[in-house]
């Protein structure tokens, strides 16, 4: 019942609208972090990405942690869309290709260009109701 968003001019918060009173509220996020793109998942975890890398928000506490980055995602920048799948793993669209992360963040999976992505500009990710996935690339889109 909440909608989240950032301010890209005022770093070091995202705002809360609270959809049943229609108030807004302040959230102090870590680091001045310039937050953009965002996601509840179904554990009521808020994950977004800014220019430090991708961080997650327990909503309970609204504790943030920083996600792990490891080896096999530090050529990944520039994160565009947050896509969760039936399976509760984040697919993660950015400017370097597709990131597949379980709930603690560990990467699964990696795609890029070299893996048959059109472009390493993704987009958008959506499932459609065959749990096929439906990739959207600055060059085109793909299943």
């Amino acid at each position: 019942d909440n909608l989240w968003m950032s301010n890209p001019v005022s770093r070091g918060f995202l705002i809360r609208f609270d959809t049943k009173t229609e108030k807004f509220h302040s959230v102090e996020i870590p680091d001045s972090l310039d937050v953009g793109y965002m996601l509840v998942d179904s554990n009521d975890i808020l994950w977004f990405g800014s220019s430090k890398g991708i961080f997650q928000m327990d909503l309970s506490t609204y504790e943030t942690r920083p996600m792990p980055s490891p080896e096999s995602a530090r050529d990944f920048d520039g994160i565009l869309v947050f896509h969760e799948d039936e399976r509760g793993t984040i697919w993660v669209g950015t400017n370097s290709g597709l990131l597949h992360l379980s709930q603690e963040g560990d990467v699964l999976a990696s795609y890029s260009t070299n893996d048959g992505l059109p472009s390493s500009t993704v987009y958008s990710v959506i499932a459609d109701d065959s749990e096929r996935f439906w990739i959207s690339t600055d060059r085109k889109s793909v299943v």
